[in-house]
């Protein structure tokens, strides 16, 4: 059973309506966990400005969800800060790995399932709000065995378009040039397309 939190922090309300391809970053990240048949996808907003666009937890709603787990379901738990914007193969890529796994150095993508997961869960009441679950989800403690993988790690073959194409991974931060992140989104998706007719 896959379930994945996507969470925001205190620069929520900076980005919220920003978009890529006329979507906003959580509702795109909401539609691709979806689209791989997860359980439950959540937003936690703890912010005093609730999103109007998207039903959420906050967070102490999300611990009592969290609690209640029932891990012998073999879950797998994905947290995901919400200023993500991701290629769908990694979703598919560390949903389908045995390990546990953070993308990227900087943070922002965890998944934990098992002894990880279990260990995660006991120690929920030390979380005594969200900027520390962010910080978790930055830089997971060592004593979890959370294997750190970039994107370059994963397969780049797009089998249905022939192509090499590393899957792409973006954090946004104040500036980032998102015209640039739709122009490498092009490149993966409908570049490829194209190429692919004109070639076959």
């Amino acid at each position: 059973m896959n379930i994945a939190c996507i969470l925001t922090d205190k620069a929520y309300p900076n980005y919220a309506d920003q978009t890529i391809y006329s979507l906003r970053f959580v509702e795109r990240l909401i539609r691709q966990f979806h689209e791989f048949d997860f359980k439950d996808v959540l937003f936690v907003n703890d912010q005093p400005n609730q999103d109007t666009h998207t039903l959420s937890k906050n967070f102490s709603e999300l611990l009592h969800f969290l609690q209640n787990l029932d891990l012998q379901q073999n879950v797998q738990l994905f947290l995901v800060k919400s200023n993500i914007i991701m290629d769908d193969r990694l979703i598919k890529f560390t949903r389908d790995s045995k390990d546990d796994i953070q993308l990227t150095e900087q943070g922002a993508f965890v998944k934990l399932s098992g002894e990880n997961l279990n260990q995660f869960v006991q120690h929920l009441n030390d979380l005594r709000d969200m900027d520390q679950l962010i910080d978790f989800v930055k830089k997971p403690p060592i004593q979890y065995a959370i294997k750190t993988v970039s994107p370059n790690n994963f397969d780049s073959y797009i089998e249905d378009l022939r192509l090499n194409f590393v899957p792409y991974y973006f954090q946004y931060e104040k500036g980032v040039d998102l015209r640039s992140i739709e122009n490498q989104m092009y490149e993966a998706n409908f570049k490829g397309t194209m190429d692919f007719i004109a070639t076959y």
